[in-house]
């Protein structure tokens, strides 16, 4: 309970007087602002960097935010890396790659904006996550059948699939991350996710 100009009283009822009030486990996570009139001045500590990974991943379900971004990470990079070799399978001609490769990245950021759209609206991120990544774990077992068969145009239009259902998990994984960790940094709950996702 704060009492403005007092201090604080706990959930054991101990009080702490404003100036003293108890370390947390985001202590030193954030930068510090110092404002004078004419200067705006942000110190940064030696190990900002590791203490907000850390007090990002002492935050229950952070972890799986970061499984949920780096999985749809790697299955869009690898799928757009492999366009050609896929879409070009039973001699397709080369003008297919850019059309489907085009219209895989544009499903994707239609999708992603349905998607962001409706958990904004219902916060129903983790329904939204673990529907997206069975579904999606699902086409590209799919996917594989149709490569394994050699059904080229069954496989195109998997392709698809597999973007709309892939490709939304990004920007959902990046908003629970941001609501597991607040009132920490979105730009560092991005970045630990992006970070991964690279590695």
């Amino acid at each position: 309970i704060y009492q403005p100009g007092i201090g604080y009283y706990d959930v054991n009822e101990q009080f702490f007087p404003e100036n003293s009030l108890p370390p947390t486990e985001d202590e030193g996570v954030e930068p510090v602002m110092t404002q004078t009139p004419h200067q705006l001045g942000i110190t940064v500590r030696d190990d900002q960097v590791w203490l907000s990974f850390k007090s990002c991943f002492a935050r229950k379900g952070f972890a799986h935010c970061v499984v949920a971004f780096t999985t749809s990470g790697i299955v869009v990079n690898t799928l757009s890396t492999f366009m050609d070799y896929l879409v070009r399978l039973q001699g397709a001609e080369r003008k297919y790659v850019g059309i489907v490769g085009g219209t895989f990245q544009l499903l994707i950021m239609i999708a992603s904006m349905i998607f962001g759209s409706w958990t904004d609206k219902s916060r129903k991120y983790y329904f939204a996550i673990m529907t997206l990544l069975v579904l999606g774990a699902f086409m590209l077992s799919v996917c594989s059948v149709d490569l394994d068969g050699d059904r080229g145009g069954d496989l195109r239009w998997n392709l698809l699939a597999v973007g709309v259902l892939a490709g939304p998990l990004q920007p959902l994984s990046t908003e629970l991350g941001v609501e597991v960790v607040y009132p920490l940094s979105e730009n560092t709950v991005l970045v630990i996710q992006q970070l991964f996702s690279n590695l």
